[in-house]
């Protein structure tokens, strides 16, 4: 549980996705469609339906290939989404045969390129919070205010680390060649997370019984079902990261990375708008870096929200701060037992901060709805953990399953 910035105000608490429509997402685009071009814009609204499953299914209802579907981010299944998906123009006379549940193509226009990950400005949220505290109704304005007065923390959300709470533990497994414990991680931890079907699938592998594991995993969790299936053919643990996909090995050490940056920025939590000599500093909105030399003539560009403090997501290439900075990233790899040579992929600097826009609220039959817009790759549960103040952002089904 990394600390909130507004840990003075108590939360409201609540829950979010009740259903889709308490989960509003608009994607703000990098730039207009020309109106010309070999590329076709869809703009497309959908609900329980993630962005791949959608791409999935307009390459064979349109007859593409899965390559010639771009689209700027990945949205939620659990939501209402609205976001761009680009087509080629080869396929404009299937488009009014497209018949997806759930999904409504809004408009359709032509541009020069094709859209490719990152092409956004970022997304505008409207979120409702429902069963919340309304005793702590009056906390609200006060967290708004210090959010939109220093920043919001830039934690990566609880999603990225998987419904276990697990995959940064499996990145590191990885990361350190280390079988064992992967498998510890993956089938040997009894978590809360875990309900009664999960954990008898881990007594199942405790006992050696990997044929009966493999057979009761759902479906839904492929790369542990392949792994207890390979264990029942008699591979040796030993052998277990060899057979994982390069992808899947990307994946996880992903989480790994994104788990080791909201270690450094909860140290940093207390003095977020503050910038210390030797920092590598970014600049809003570029997102350029540079060091930090003089701290008292930087100080005063952080506090007018024209740079933030930075933090390592650790990779090759990736720039090192000097001094204290420095001192405090080698000690959590130290206490880690993680050195930066061991990442195989880029690694870059990643603001400890970002600054949430258009922030307002309202209270309706429903709930309290907030809406706000965010930079893209930031996530909107770590703006809503400031005003609820759960242990975690619950949603509908997880208070069920508890």
């Amino acid at each position: 549980m990394y600390p909130f910035l507004t840990n003075e105000f108590s939360g409201i608490n609540g829950i979010i996705r009740h259903a889709p429509e308490d989960f509003q997402v608009t994607e703000i685009p990098a730039y207009p469609c020309s109106g010309e071009g070999e590329h076709i814009f869809l703009y497309i609204e959908k609900s329980n339906l993630t962005t791949l499953e959608l791409v999935k299914q307009l390459s064979q209802k349109l007859k593409i290939s899965l390559k010639d579907v771009g689209y700027a981010g990945q949205k939620d299944c659990h939501a209402l989404t609205k976001q761009y998906i680009s087509i080629p123009q080869k396929a404009l006379p299937l488009i009014e045969k497209i018949n997806i549940p759930n999904v409504k193509i809004l408009s359709v226009q032509r541009h020069k390129n094709k859209l490719r990950l990152g092409h956004l400005q970022g997304n505008e949220f409207r979120i409702c919070i429902r069963n919340y505290d309304e005793s702590k109704e009056c906390n609200i304005v006060s967290i708004a205010n210090k959010l939109v007065d220093i920043g919001v923390p830039n934690y990566f959300g609880e999603q990225r680390f998987g419904i276990q709470n697990n995959t940064q533990w499996i990145g590191k497994a990885i990361l350190q060649k280390d079988s064992k414990a992967l498998l510890q991680v993956f089938f040997g931890t009894f978590t809360e997370n875990d309900g009664p079907k999960m954990q008898q699938i881990k007594q199942y592998f405790l006992q050696g019984n990997y044929k009966s594991a493999s057979e009761e995993i759902p479906s839904e969790f492929r790369t542990e079902k392949y792994i207890l299936k390979k264990l029942a053919m008699g591979l040796s643990p030993e052998k277990i990261i060899s057979i994982i996909p390069k992808h899947m090995h990307t994946f996880y050490i992903c989480a790994y990375q994104a788990w080791l940056f909201n270690e450094i920025l909860s140290q940093r939590i207390e003095n977020l708008d503050n910038i210390e000599l030797g920092d590598l500093a970014v600049k809003h909105p570029s997102r350029s870096v540079f060091l930090v030399e003089d701290q008292e003539k930087e100080q005063i560009r952080c506090n007018n929200k024209e740079i933030s403090a930075s933090g390592p997501i650790w990779g090759y290439k990736m720039i090192q701060p000097r001094y204290k900075p420095l001192q405090r990233e080698i000690e959590l790899l130290e206490k880690e037992n993680i050195s930066m040579s061991m990442f195989p992929i880029l690694g870059e600097r990643r603001s400890l901060r970002f600054f949430v826009q258009n922030l307002s609220w309202q209270k309706t039959e429903q709930g309290m709805w907030i809406s706000f817009t965010l930079p893209k790759s930031c996530y909107a549960t770590v703006v809503l953990r400031e005003f609820m103040k759960n242990q975690k952002v619950c949603t509908i089904d997880e208070i069920v399953e508890e």
